[in-house]
């Protein structure tokens, strides 16, 4: 059996972004400073609601899985002696990211649909180099057999 369409959906999702920044598919923080700008993959809730059911061919369930992706970058100023508009740089990345998703919304064929749903982002922690962070948020709606969940239906 493969993972879960979730998890299928998550890396492939994660290998298209990786020419954008750092690509991270784990929960284990901080991300080193060396490797910002950072994109960190994360999977969310995901609700679930049976939109069909028989005997002959089972249980049909709707999935719309939340998708995070924080996105991190730093002032690099002190490094390079070029100051850094940290927001400037935040709005690049999501821009090339909504661009490179939006292109293939069924995620090769994985999905249903994928869009994105919303933007946070979080007050700004102390810290000894300055640095930014936004979630930007998106909905995987995919339909799968109960007993399926690694296959798309």
């Amino acid at each position: 059996m493969a993972d879960h369409l979730a998890i299928q959906a998550r890396d492939y999702i994660a290998s298209e972004l990786a020419g954008i920044a750092t690509i991270v598919k784990s929960r284990v923080f901080p991300i080193q400073q060396t490797a910002l700008p950072a994109i960190a993959v994360d999977l969310g809730e995901c609700a679930m609601e049976v939109v069909a059911a028989d005997n002959s061919s089972g249980v049909l369930i709707q999935s719309l899985q939340a998708l995070n992706l924080n996105i991190y970058v730093a002032d690099t100023t002190l490094d390079t002696g070029v100051p850094v508009d940290l927001d400037a740089e935040l709005w690049r990345i999501i821009t090339q990211i909504e661009s490179t998703l939006g292109a293939d919304s069924t995620i090769n064929g994985l999905i249903k649909f994928s869009y994105p749903s919303g933007i946070q982002t979080p007050e700004r922690e102390e810290a000894e180099v300055p640095h930014a962070k936004v979630i930007l948020e998106y909905t995987l709606e995919f339909y799968h057999r109960a007993n399926a969940p690694d296959v798309s239906s």
